[in-house]
């Protein structure tokens, strides 16, 4: 959205992982996004990229580093690998790291299993943390299927991948 574009003038991107080929990879496909042009004129982009595991005070520290808080924060392939209190204690550390007014973005494959691991994830967030749900259910209280073993609903969208998310594809074994 070219308006949301006009009020932006610098892009600060922080990368948390514990591999460091991914962060390799992730510098690599940043670079490259910035040098083909994708992003409009004028627009500074910085980016850091750290080595560390994700629930330990390495990467609390790295997130700390924001006082103004994030305003996007995407975790890709991970909060269905969690459970319990590592779950609940990762959403509470996401939102104290995010700005005001900031969104949480969940990518995680559609499946069937995934799906049901989110719904225990949607159901510790709206009890853990102030967040607010977007998609792909609205209901602010305990998720209606969540008592249904065999029912499960993501959020699909269809859309035409940018470059850098077609080379990122190319490269992992996603079907």
């Amino acid at each position: 959205n070219r308006v949301l574009f006009d009020e932006v003038s610098r892009i600060e991107c922080v990368g948390i992982d514990q591999s460091r080929e991914n962060l390799a990879m992730a510098s690599r496909l940043l670079h490259d996004c910035i040098a083909s042009g994708m992003l409009p004129g004028g627009i500074a982009c910085e980016a850091s990229f750290r080595q560390a595991p994700l629930l330990s005070r390495q990467c609390t520290r790295e997130l700390g580093k924001h006082p103004a808080g994030f305003n996007l924060v995407i975790a890709g392939n991970v909060i269905t690998e969690l459970h319990g209190e590592d779950l609940q204690n990762l959403l509470r550390e996401i939102e104290a790291c995010m700005a005001p007014g900031g969104a949480l973005t969940i990518i995680d494959p559609g499946t069937k299993k995934s799906s049901r691991q989110l719904l225990t994830v949607r159901d510790a967030a709206l009890q853990a943390t102030a967040l607010h749900l977007c998609a792909p259910c609205l209901q602010s209280g305990p998720c209606p299927l969540a008592d249904r073993g065999t029912a499960w609903c993501h959020e699909k969208i269809f859309w035409k991948p940018a470059g850098m998310v077609q080379a990122v594809d190319a490269v992992l074994p996603f079907t």
